[in-house]
């Protein structure tokens, strides 16, 4: 077996070659395959797979040094890699190739050096190319270790069966009718081929719940790849843009296809070309409504998705999903939109309000200069928990900003617009609410300062929770509110919940005397229409119509709404 460097490769029917700087390929025996097989480009396979833990996590790389690419065996590689030192997964999907026809396979801890911090950077900031343009994806569902393998050879097609059922109903005949021995019932034996059923192939019954599908880096793995050939234990499944199937033809295999990202752009390029053959040279406000909305939606379903996902190092939170990101943003056009730690500048303070429930069980994020840092607090990447992102425009849902954002800014950790940073800023102009204590018998809550109204409290980590017991913490905590919704019934305010941040080194970006915070958390509170008139927090916001405020009037009580100016003051989030 021998390893090249190559650059250019095929990406299928109707897609162009394209430049990758990257190690694409493992090249199998070529006796393999037809002596007269030619191509005018690469056509490789792609592997989704868990590493699982290592071998032995005293010894260097864990264990895995024979078994993966290094700096000291690049030189030999390039010449051959002893099949018998690779994991029996990497053995199995060089079967498939094989059987497949396909010469060449890409799999990251072969073409990725794994001593090499500077190569890890470079390659992994073109990894989503490689699954996109990869003729197809092999995923390995329910294993959890490389050295598991997923071909199975014990595989039993057929199983023996028994059931008793009334030997009249087998005849057709009346239940009183019995057999010679007088017996209602008989028992029957026998064999039949089994389709093994998906439920019992996978944990918890849903492909989105297998082993490799909760790992983080896989996910953009499943977005970006155009085609998937998945095994499970004792199943095989296929998907792609057009959808999925398993062994029963009838079975659909939900989480199995490109999570509706592929699909998007497809829909955002029909409506492109849609364009272009009527005439148009921009798309017109409708079009570009569509697309962005489209956008927004996924995107929201990304953030949902992947935060629910897990990852060996943390650090690697941006990295795993920034070729989804970079996907979006180059193929929707959007332009001149930046991409801000898992946010996007267009907003903002509707985005900032993202929450997670599981604050009291989540570990402090790490601060600026941490060896652990991952993205500012008021990024949903900061926090190593499940989250529930906001769409960036509330169409329809009566919303107003109560906060502005004046500018923001990310210190980049590599080259790589979409991925990992050292830090971030954003410039907002708000009310700062100072708060006290709540009862201490409601760790959870707060009281604004000024009305003694109740603000119910969901901290982001264990941290925001330790705080309210300190008064120390207590007297450099404030709420911001974030944004007031009209609709329905119901008058809702969303807001922040900041720390003040005396030690943040905030370097260019931070103004001489500006108020530097951190968030910790995140609330809302609201009122009925018929009596918010007696919500002292609400009518702190701003001013409101003098009309009566019955159901179906939030539309002209947002209209009349004037939220208060004089309390606003820029502040730096961190």
């Amino acid at each position: 077996m021998s390893e090249g460097l190559q650059s250019s490769v095929t990406t299928g029917i109707g897609y162009p070659k394209v430049d990758l700087a990257a190690r694409i390929v493992l090249r199998s025996n070529p006796s393999d395959f037809s002596p007269d097989k030619t191509a005018a480009g690469i056509i490789y396979i792609s592997l989704s797979h868990c590493w699982g833990p290592p071998p032995d996590p005293s010894a260097p790389l864990g264990g895995r040094a024979d078994s993966v690419l290094t700096t000291s065996k690049l030189s030999n590689w390039l010449t051959e890699i002893p099949l018998k030192d690779l994991p029996l997964t990497f053995q199995h999907a060089i079967i498939v190739c094989a059987q497949l026809s396909c010469e060449y396979l890409w799999i990251d801890s072969l073409c990725i050096v794994q001593d090499s911090l500077e190569d890890w950077q470079t390659q992994s900031a073109v990894m989503g190319d490689i699954y996109k343009f990869a003729f197809l994806n092999i995923a390995i569902l329910s294993t959890t270790s490389d050295y598991e393998g997923f071909i199975n050879p014990a595989r039993d097609t057929r199983v023996d069966f028994g059931f008793r059922t009334s030997f009249a109903s087998l005849l057709g005949r009346s239940r009183e009718e019995k057999n010679g021995s007088g017996q209602e019932c008989v028992l029957l034996r026998g064999s039949a081929k089994l389709l093994w059923s998906f439920q019992s192939a996978l944990p918890m019954s849903s492909a989105s719940n297998a082993p490799l599908c909760n790992r983080a880096w896989v996910y953009q793995e499943r977005c970006l790849a155009r085609r998937t050939l998945a095994f499970a234990a004792n199943s095989m499944y296929w998907a792609c843009d057009e959808g999925s199937r398993g062994e029963q033809p009838e079975w659909a295999v939900a989480g199995l296809e490109s999570t509706g990202l592929r699909r998007l752009l497809h829909s955002s390029h029909e409506i492109a070309e849609t364009a272009r053959a009527q005439g148009q040279t921009r798309l017109s406000l409708e079009q570009h409504w569509a697309v962005f909305s489209a956008f927004d939606m996924h995107w929201h379903s990304c953030v949902t998705s992947y935060s629910q996902c897990k990852l060996t190092r943390l650090t690697d939170k941006l990295v795993a999903i920034s070729a989804v990101a970079r996907e979006l943003h180059s193929t929707l056009n959007l332009g001149d939109l930046r991409y801000l730690a898992g946010l996007w500048e267009i907003n903002l303070p509707f985005q900032l309000a993202w929450i997670t429930v599981k604050g009291r069980t989540t570990p402090a994020r790490a601060r600026v200069g941490d060896r652990e840092y991952v993205a500012p607090s008021w990024s949903w990447a900061s926090v190593d928990a499940p989250v529930q992102p906001r769409l960036i425009c509330r169409s329809g849902g009566g919303f107003v900003a109560l906060a502005v954002a004046r500018a923001a800014e990310v210190a980049l950790d590599t080259g790589n617009t979409f991925g990992s940073v050292k830090a971030g800023w954003l410039r907002l102009r708000g009310c700062l609410n100072h708060v006290r204590a709540a009862d201490l018998y409601e760790p959870a809550d707060l009281v604004d300062k000024v009305t003694g109204e109740e603000l119910g409290f969901c901290s982001d980590t264990v941290e925001g929770y330790g705080m309210m017991g300190s008064e120390s913490d207590l007297r450099k905590i404030v709420w911001v509110p974030l944004t007031l919704q009209f609709a329905g019934a119901i008058l809702r305010c969303t807001y922040l919940v900041l720390i003040e941040d005396e030690l943040h080194g905030g370097g260019a970006f931070v103004k001489t005397g500006e108020k530097v915070y951190r968030r910790i958390g995140c609330g809302d509170f609201g009122r009925h229409l018929s009596v918010f008139r007696t919500d002292k927090l609400l009518m702190e916001l701003g001013t409101f119509p003098d009309i009566e405020a019955l159901d179906g009037q939030g539309e002209a009580l947002m209209q009349g709404f004037k939220k208060r100016e004089d309390t606003l003051e820029e502040f730096v989030l961190i």
